[in-house]
């Protein structure tokens, strides 16, 4: 019997996660902030989203599509969160009066939101029985090719997560178990925000190509243009202090290169991504204020940043890309990004927030 999932977002990752789970035999409910309901406007009569492509395709038939979140959650039994980073306080503050004992809230991908909402939860008293989950990335690389029609170019598989607290982690992937996705379960939440690889797949090279992107006038591909082999040597750079900062809190995380490969021997950099043939064909960024710049930055970069700070590892590459990414996209970063504070550990030692981690 399927399950009823609520989809929270109708982006490009929404929109394909709700198409599949419908196609799985789940009853979707798929919701939009009405400030952007006009781009899904045929939705509300449809309820129907097409996806095509060579990984997967057919159509996913809605059992609701709705700009009511109270309506989307309301007895579901899981809620999948598919939205930019920046989008996960918002969602704090709307979802906390209607979360409901028992559901699993999952933040596709997560980029340590997950402690956020657990901050934001707490600081409000919220005392609700709600497993919090984050993966690495969305479940597929795809583009909305017209409202209800979307284009997956790769299936990201398996999708791996982290669970707060993480001695929940069997009982929430029991729950789950394959009707979903194939999750391989990390340490916790930490460990997930540091496979979580966007910030060192865009930004080197999408940092070293602002004049071009300025330029190009909405016709630059990232991945055929920007992937020089100085870019890759620089962006294989910056995966190692990612790795060093993760191994300083006792993970093991994949490079970049071994992301791209999918289970087959990676090769260097430049030949995982030059040629691919799921990278060609993405178009991007048009400009600096697309979230390549102005989500990577603030909320992948200076949690990063902070914790090596806090662990003691030197991170010389990502600073230099933090700022340089500041002034680039005119923010404070630090007041407008995910930081410690805002992620509620602040004060916590290593070991201190390991504990956390595990038990909440």
């Amino acid at each position: 019997m399927g399950k009823t999932i609520a989809v929270l977002g109708a982006g490009n990752g929404g929109q394909a996660i709700a198409a599949e789970m419908a196609m799985r035999g789940h009853q979707v409910r798929l919701y939009e902030h009405g400030d952007f309901a006009k781009a899904i406007a045929n939705l509300f009569n449809t309820r129907e989203i097409e996806l095509t492509g060579s990984i997967i395709s057919g159509k996913g038939k809605l059992e609701r599509v709705t700009t009511d979140l109270r309506e989307a959650v309301t007895g579901a039994e899981y809620l999948f969160l598919p939205v930019p980073a920046f989008a996960h306080a918002t969602y704090a503050q709307t979802l906390r009066p209607l979360l409901q004992d028992g559901q699993v809230l999952v933040l596709y991908p997560g980029t340590f939101g997950t402690l956020l909402l657990r901050h934001e939860f707490a600081k409000a008293g919220f005392r609700k029985d709600i497993i919090l989950c984050e993966t690495h990335t969305l479940p597929y690389d795809c583009r909305i090719e017209s409202p209800g029609r979307v284009r997956v170019l790769w299936k990201n598989n398996p999708m791996l997560v982290g669970v707060f607290p993480a001695n929940r982690t069997n009982e929430a992937l029991t729950r789950m178990g394959s009707d979903f996705y194939e999750f391989r379960p990390l340490t916790d939440v930490l460990e997930a925000g540091f496979c979580s690889v966007n910030p060192v797949l865009h930004l080197p090279a999408c940092i070293m190509s602002t004049s071009r992107i300025e330029r190009s006038r909405g016709e630059f591909w990232l991945y055929e243009e920007g992937f020089t082999p100085t870019v890759c040597r620089v962006t294989e750079a910056v995966d190692r202090e990612r790795i060093e900062l993760a191994r300083a809190f006792g993970y093991t995380v994949p490079s970049l290169a071994e992301e791209l490969a999918e289970h087959y021997q990676p090769r260097e950099l430049f030949f995982e991504i030059n040629g691919a043939w799921d990278l060609v064909v993405i178009k991007g960024p048009p400009d600096v204020k697309s979230r390549y710049f102005t989500e990577d930055i603030p909320f992948g970069l200076v949690p990063w940043v902070q914790l090596g700070e806090r662990a003691g590892v030197g991170t010389p590459l990502l600073r230099a890309l933090l700022s340089l990414g500041a002034v680039i996209i005119e923010q404070d970063v630090l007041k407008t990004g995910r930081t410690l504070s805002t992620l509620g550990i602040a004060d916590m030692s290593v070991s201190n927030l390991k504990t956390f981690l595990k038990s909440g």
